[in-house]
Formats: C-alpha cells, sequence, structure tokens
C-alpha cells in the first residue's frame, strides 16, 4: 500500500516504486529491503553484482532512467581502444540499452517516457538492465582489464 506521500509523487513513481523494485527485491537472492533502496523522492539505488544501479524518475520531462554503473576504465591505456570498439559494436546490438563512459567509469543506460511505461514492460526493462549489467560488469573486467567501482 501506497503511503500518501508516495502517492504524491505520481503514478509513475508508484509503478516504479511499488512494482518495479518489488519484482527486483523478489529476484535478489539475500531479499534487501525495497524501502533502503530508495535515495530521494525519485530516485532508487540497488547493488547487482558489482555494479551499482541507478533509477531515476524526471517529473519536469516524464523520463524514467536506469543507469547501471559497471566499472571503471582499465589501468592498462593500450586496453582503451578495444574497449571503446567493443563497446560501439555491441551498442549496435543492444535493444533498449546503451553502453557509455561517463568520466572514468563504463555505464549501462536504459530510458522509457512515463506514459509509455506499464508494469509489464517496466519490469522487462529493468530485468534486462539488471542481467546485462551483471553480465557486462564481470566480462569488462575479465576481457578488458577494466576496474571494479570504487564505492562512493
Amino acid at each position: 500500500m501506497l503511503s500518501t506521500e508516495e502517492m504524491e509523487l505520481g503514478w509513475v513513481s508508484a509503478i516504479v516504486y511499488e512494482d518495479i523494485l518489488d519484482w527486483l527485491q523478489a529476484a535478489e537472492k539475500d531479499k534487501k529491503d525495497v524501502k533502503l533502496a530508495r535515495d530521494g523522492n525519485n530516485n532508487w539505488s540497488v547493488k547487482e553484482g558489482g555494479a551499482k544501479i541507478k533509477i531515476n524518475y524526471n517529473p519536469e520531462n516524464y523520463f524514467v532512467a536506469g543507469d547501471a554503473y559497471l566499472c571503471q576504465l582499465p589501468a592498462d591505456t593500450t586496453q582503451i581502444k578495444p574497449l571503446y570498439q567493443f563497446l560501439l559494436e555491441e551498442n549496435f546490438t543492444l535493444d533498449g540499452l546503451v553502453l557509455s563512459c561517463l568520466r572514468q567509469n563504463i555505464v549501462l543506460s536504459c530510458i522509457m517516457y512515463d506514459l509509455d511505461m506499464t508494469k509489464e514492460n517496466g519490469i522487462e526493462m529493468f530485468r534486462d538492465l539488471f542481467q546485462k549489467a551483471d553480465y557486462y560488469d564481470q566480462l569488462l573486467e575479465k576481457q578488458y582489464g577494466c576496474q571494479e567501482l570504487l564505492e562512493e
């Protein structure tokens, strides 16, 4: 059941909070408390493997975005060019997700307009983000020497 404060956040936040994050909680092996994932009115943060996934709803532009911070760029500069090539090639094959670099971090992102979001496609989008985040995190560290994320 939603609290009054949660109802004031709007229906998209309610869908994200109540349904999508509840699904994520059920999928977690250690059953983390969804309420502890909340970072603010429209922000949530969840760990998946070595990745940190941030979910944000922006009521000003009506977009729901998920950013999975996977790892940091490799210290070995000879790995940078092959890594960038790999990221670009993967972006060509990914559907609904995009790999990018933000400062020294490699990020896997998804975005959806709130009027297009339902419980079902929201869960599907974030399930894909979580599964691929765990996959890419491990792959990038093993194949390209990317470094684990530093905790904030």
